[in-house]
């Protein structure tokens, strides 16, 4: 009985446990399908677009090929090009792509772009043409100038002739240009497709060069070289100085302002600029090294030679003291209170002349009388600008006579007439007197060695109307080389606008002209 009921007690115990576990099993399988299907969301990504704006072209040029087709890889929509070669993809999802362009005739061509969201991307696609057998292009040929021609001007056009078989092809010229005993071709024109090409401010009298590397896709072919030679160097009797090119450089010019022509390019200042009596060297002053010196060229510009030790220097000279003898054999200059004559080659610097007592050289003229001797006037300047006196002196420095006593306002730029019974110079008739040195009103007088009698040649002909503009000052004359002339520089007194050179007549100051717009220091041989 005790077993039986042992094993009663058993069977329900089993029984109970069972329906446990299929409770635990079924409320588990219910938490994991609430948990699964009833507490969770699915999301989904969202699109972003970008846009690509391209253009297809023939080659390395901007030409536009019309009706290309335009592909993309991941593959999108076809596209094709606009008449001028355009074409704009809208709504590219972003990401990475090829973008592609074909055309029938042509090499496919690809190019990589990134598209971002909400970005413009800008491609270009050359399409080079395709070839099985290229023909090369023939050499170019010469229509002008003509090959071996001379009195060619200083601004010319170059122009060839192109051919290629392959009507399709582009072709692109490189044209070197270059002067006798050049050490190097200079390339002065790349892949550009005209046959013409215009050349400027070439030199006076040179033999120049000339050929073109005609190219194709994937030939290049050389033309012969051709030759012309331009017009000889003109006989310009006007020399200024201008800061047309960014510095103040020595420029040669006819009257009428036809020829000119650059004489110096050193990256320097250059002024002053002196033809020798004997009309071979042209002399001026640089501060190419540093210091203010005299320097020579022939008229044209070349065989430049520094001729001075002692720089050309003193109180409120900078640079602007020296003069050729009449024989064109020496220079007299100015160094601080010393005179000097050098020989033109830079030899056998002479001592001539002191100055007075706390005085300095400035500007000098030195003139031959004939039978009468040779004679030297100068100005001479104190510690202030405005303290300026003119001398007289004979060559050697003797007998130094006072001719322009020490007026109110500066005194400065002497010079003999032609015939040398006058000397003209300048002097601020406002009588300024300032240490700037600035001038308000300086005129162009003339004085008679003779008899100290004084003409004012900016008052013009009437003698009581002052013909040059008010607010101006007239500075540095020079005569003409027979003398009727003067030449002579007129500016703002505010130094506003850049100076002009001008001309008038030399006995009255009449017909003042305007010759030269940016110009200064002028001379006339």
């Amino acid at each position: 009985m005790l077993l039986k009921h042992y094993l009663i007690r058993f069977f329900f115990l089993q029984i109970t446990m069972d329906l446990f576990v299929k409770n635990i099993k079924s409320f588990l399988g219910c938490f994991m399908f609430v948990f699964l299907f009833s507490c969770t969301e699915e999301t989904v990504d969202p699109d972003f677009y970008g846009f690509v704006n391209g253009k297809v072209v023939i080659g390395n040029s901007e030409e536009g090929i019309s009706g290309a087709k335009i592909t993309t890889s991941p593959a999108t929509e076809i596209y094709y090009t606009e008449e001028d070669g355009t074409f704009f993809i809208d709504s590219l999802k972003t990401g990475e792509y090829f973008v592609i362009a074909e055309m029938e005739g042509f090499k496919d061509s690809r190019v990589n772009v990134i598209v971002s969201e909400d970005e413009v991307e800008e491609v270009t696609l050359p399409l080079s043409v395709e070839k099985v057998d290229n023909t090369a292009p023939q050499a170019a040929v010469n229509i002008a100038p003509e090959h071996e021609s001379n009195m060619q001007e200083r601004d010319l056009e170059l122009i060839w002739s192109a051919f290629d078989a392959d009507t399709l092809d582009q072709l692109y010229f490189d044209v070197y240009l270059f002067t006798s005993g050049s050490t190097q071709r200079e390339k002065i024109a790349e892949n550009q497709t005209d046959t013409t090409l215009m050349v400027t401010s070439l030199q006076f009298d040179t033999d120049y060069f000339w050929y073109v590397v005609t190219k194709d896709q994937d030939t290049e072919i050389i033309s012969e070289t051709w030759s012309f030679k331009t017009l000889p160097y003109p006989d310009n009797p006007i020399f200024f100085a201008s800061d047309r090119e960014g510095s103040f450089d020595i420029y040669s010019a006819q009257i009428d302002g036809e020829s000119l022509t650059r004489l110096t390019d050193w990256q320097a200042l250059e002024w002053e600029p002196k033809m020798s009596p004997r009309g071979d060297l042209l002399a001026f002053i640089s501060n190419k090294e540093t210091e203010p010196h005299i320097y020579t060229m022939t008229p044209q510009g070349q065989d430049v030679k520094r001729v001075t030790t002692l720089p050309v220097t003193g109180n409120h000279n900078n640079g602007v003291g020296f003069s050729w003898s009449p024989d064109g054999k020496f220079f007299l200059y100015s160094n601080k209170n010393k005179l000097y004559r050098i020989d033109r080659d830079g030899t056998n610097l002479d001592l001539i002349a002191t100055a007075p007592v706390d005085r300095h050289f400035r500007r000098c003229d030195w003139k031959d009388f004939g039978t009468k001797g040779q004679l030297i006037v100068v100005e001479t300047v104190g510690l202030e600008p405005y303290d300026t006196e003119l001398y007289t002196m004979n060559p050697d420095g003797s007998n130094q006579q006072l001719l322009v006593d020490n007026l109110p306002g500066i005194v400065e730029s002497p010079v003999f007439s032609l015939d040398g019974s006058k000397v003209m110079y300048t002097v601020d008739q406002l009588g300024r007197e300032s240490a700037d040195g600035r001038q308000l009103d300086a005129h162009i007088m003339v004085i008679n060695l003779s008899d100290n009698q004084v003409t004012d040649l900016s008052m013009g002909t009437n003698g009581d109307v002052d013909t040059k503009p008010i607010g101006t000052n007239d500075l540095y004359p020079r005569f003409s080389s027979d003398g009727s002339k003067v030449i002579f520089v007129n500016v703002t007194n505010n130094d506003r606008n850049a100076p002009q050179v001008w001309m008038m007549n030399a006995n009255d100051g009449s017909n003042r002209e305007l010759l030269f717009d940016n110009a200064t220091t002028p001379s006339w041989y």
